[in-house]
């Protein structure tokens, strides 16, 4: 292997430690691009449609414009509870806050002080007498298996709502694997305390609003965690008491799956779900004022949608800004992303991308690397990108076989990205430097030796030898005969034009016959054969390039191609002298 080779081998691999460095880092844009690839994916094979005990209570801009503008009086709530709970639901979560006390409660508004005053000079006091919504729906949730939402806070006064479920985790420091929250948003305490089960509703660690592509099932807090709101219901809904966190052995700060009663969930490292969604389904839902307004006569109906399903009470409304994106690109309901997970832990239906998938992606980043740098080096450019081509839809197709018969996230964009980076920046490499080497033996060598032999050199550089080897060569001297007297009756200009001409004329017929023409001394031409690329028959070939130019120079002579006859100099006619011998010499 020639050092430019070598060289450009070396080059290839510094870029490639580069690319892995950035994988590494694992950094935005790197999650970017793998994000995008997943999204991908998921549009081409959505999760399939497959019922499950699991229904959505919409606060949709049907039941506003119905039942007033949001928020609706605590007593709705309570009706809607007590509501659910005759229909036979498993579990009622609310994706709702309730963090104030209700203002419209009769006994809040009598609280007003100017209602007061006006009580008073009535002789009356109706706010001790009067209903307390708060009360009433606290009361209803108490006979029911409710979960009620809280939000996370990344920043606050290190607050968080009381337990209802216990933990049990296996596993090497498996709490502190799950997303932190600081604080809490607080939840009325008379409904904290009735509440069966209390969950987080939020959906992100980060607090954003981006596309939701996996949602955390627990949180931790301290030394304590608490649960998401789907998995608090699905806890519920069994009648469970304890979740079984499942951390890796020989590994600290990972989990590795939880258990919900009868429910084994696959998770990443930090116990969040990825989402498999399917499309949005109209079917999912049930508008709030169609159980809140129906009559006796619509019982068979709702009963059908309800009994035995765990049911989560949120809004679609724009205006109560819970709207997100999913990774198919629909704008969804935030409640419906709840509704989609506890649809994969019932089916059973999950995507999984362990730990060691990160390491596994960037150890194909280095081999690919490494194969194209090899490639793009001594293959040449179309063969090198046919192999890349075909070795990159072989990983996009195993990563898509993959995710869409076994649900496994394995990203192979930034390995093509590498391989693709790798490719034309060693083929441009190959251009600049090593094309540059090749075009300095075409400018070094194209006056001195034939276009078959110059083909021979640039395809095989290697056997140009620096110090030379000793081997056979023929060795051809030209001169011009009685030059002397003829350059001293010429002028400058015109000797030079004649000089030119004629060894032009004479170093075509040694290029002819593939001889190499090693200098030009005056009016006279050293060439040579067999080197620097052995030539077959050799001493044949220098023969006849003689031959060639005693025919070359009678008809020079006689078409008086240097103009002398037409000058009426005396030595109208040019001889030259061939000398020709073999023998072994250095050569290099």
């Amino acid at each position: 292997m020639n050092k430019s080779r070598l060289f450009a081998i070396l080059f290839g691999l510094v870029l490639v430690a580069g690319l892995a460095g950035l994988r590494a880092q694992n950094g935005f844009a790197v999650k970017t691009l793998r994000n995008l690839v997943f999204d991908q994916y998921q549009r081409l094979s959505p999760r399939k449609p497959q019922r499950q005990p699991v229904r959505v209570i919409d606060i949709d801009e049907a039941s506003l414009k119905i039942m007033g503008q949001f928020p609706w009086p605590r007593i709705e709530f309570a009706k809607l509870a007590d509501r659910l709970t005759e229909l036979g639901a498993a579990a009622i979560a609310f994706d709702i806050l309730f963090s104030e006390p209700d203002r419209l409660s009769p006994s809040a508004l009598l609280n007003r002080s100017d209602l007061k005053s006006w009580l008073k000079a009535k002789g009356k006091d109706g706010a001790s007498s009067l209903p307390d919504n708060d009360r009433i729906f606290a009361q209803a949730i108490s006979r029911a298996p409710v979960v009620i939402g809280f939000g996370t806070i990344q920043s606050g006064q290190n607050t968080a709502p009381p337990l209802k479920a216990g933990f049990a985790f296996t596993g090497k420091d498996t709490l502190s694997a799950l997303p932190q929250f600081e604080s809490s948003t607080p939840i009325l305490p008379g409904l904290e305390k009735a509440a069966a089960g209390i969950g987080s509703i939020s959906l992100s660690p980060h607090g954003t609003s981006d596309v939701v592509r996996k949602i955390p099932l627990m949180w931790g807090h301290g030394n304590k965690a608490w649960p998401g709101l789907a998995l608090e219901a699905l806890r519920l809904a069994q009648g469970a008491s304890t979740f079984i966190v499942q951390g890796a052995s020989d590994t600290p700060g990972i989990v590795q799956g939880i258990r919900a009663g009868a429910f084994d969930i696959d998770t990443n490292e930090h116990g969040e779900l990825w989402l498999h969604f399917r499309k949005d389904d109209p079917a999912l839902y049930v508008p709030a004022y169609k159980l809140l307004r129906a009559g006796k006569a619509d019982d068979a109906r709702l009963r059908k949608l309800i009994e035995g399903h765990i049911v989560l009470v949120g809004t679609s409304a724009t205006g109560l800004l819970d709207i997100r994106t999913t990774a198919l690109g629909e704008t969804v309901p935030g409640i419906s992303i709840h509704a989609q997970a506890l649809e994969q832990i019932l089916a059973q239906d999950f995507l999984w991308r362990p730990d060691w998938v990160n390491g596994a992606e960037l150890l194909l980043v280095i081999v690919l690397g490494v194969l194209f740098v090899l490639s793009a080096t001594l293959l040449a450019p179309v063969v090198s990108l046919s192999a890349g081509a075909a070795v990159a839809v072989l990983i996009g197709a195993g990563s898509w076989y993959g995710f869409s018969r076994y649900g496994f996230l394995f990203d192979p964009a930034f390995a093509l990205f590498t391989g693709l980076v790798v490719h034309f920046t060693m083929t441009a490499y190959r251009y600049l430097i090593t094309e540059r080497e090749a075009r300095f033996v075409r400018m070094a060598f194209s006056r001195y030796v034939s276009p078959a032999v110059l083909e021979e050199i640039e395809d095989k550089p290697d056997m140009l030898q620096l110090g030379g080897n000793t081997r056979d060569l023929t060795v051809m001297f030209v001169d011009v005969r009685n030059f002397t007297p003829l350059s001293e009756s010429l002028e400058p200009q015109a000797l030079v034009a004649f000089l030119n001409r004629l060894l032009d004329e004479l170093s075509a017929c040694v290029v002819d016959e593939r001889g190499t023409i090693d200098k030009y001394i005056g009016d006279s031409i050293m060439a040579f054969w067999n080197a620097p690329l052995e030539i077959e028959n050799h001493e044949e070939r220098a023969c006849r390039a003689a031959l060639r130019m005693r025919q070359k120079m009678a008809q020079l002579n006689d078409d008086d191609a240097f103009g002398f006859h037409a000058a009426g100099y005396d030595f109208a006619r040019i001889a030259i002298g061939v000398g020709i011998n073999t023998g072994p010499a250095v050569a290099g």
